[in-house]
């Protein structure tokens, strides 16, 4: 196996989907060039002007060796990519891209099953380079953001 490239980056993002506010989040999480990694979490909608949480991290060097193993042996760089042709509607969706060596890759939301099945175990190999104390106080903080809003919301029916 070649070793990781010294440019290989990705960028994941994830969001929860058709929620109602407040409930409504998303994240995107970055990693490369090297071991550098880095989350940007945002609850709400963008239209209610809601925080957005980033915190920095490191990639082990088992993680990238494992990231780019799994871009390789799946061919995610050359593979064609197929979506749902009747469209999207409501649940999460994530979409994909990066650089590996000088190929540049992005893989679409809403793939058909058979093209989320490939791809998926590699979705979880980068949300587990994140540190669990960091998915920990993201999570605190959108439960926080979440209490606000609805009691912010109550206090006004009232």
């Amino acid at each position: 196996m070649k070793p990781v490239p010294p440019d290989l980056t990705i960028r994941y993002e994830w969001d929860s989907g058709s929620l109602p506010p407040p409930f409504h989040f998303e994240y995107t999480i970055r990693i490369g060039p090297g071991n550098q990694g880095e989350i940007e979490y945002r609850p709400g909608y963008p239209t209610d002007q809601p925080p957005e949480w980033v915190e920095v991290f490191t990639v082990s060097e088992n993680r990238l060796e494992q990231l780019h193993r799994f871009l390789i042996d799946n061919m995610i760089p050359a593979r064609h990519w197929q979506t749902l042709s009747e469209g999207f509607l409501g649940g999460s969706d994530a979409n994909l891209s990066g650089t590996i060596g000088d190929e540049h890759f992005s893989i679409p939301g809403n793939l058909i099953p058979d093209n989320n099945a490939v791809i998926a175990p590699l979705y979880t190999l980068i949300q587990n380079s994140v540190p669990q104390s960091i998915w920990k106080q993201m999570d605190d903080e959108r439960q926080k953001y979440v209490r606000e809003r609805e009691g912010k919301r109550r206090s006004q029916k009232a």
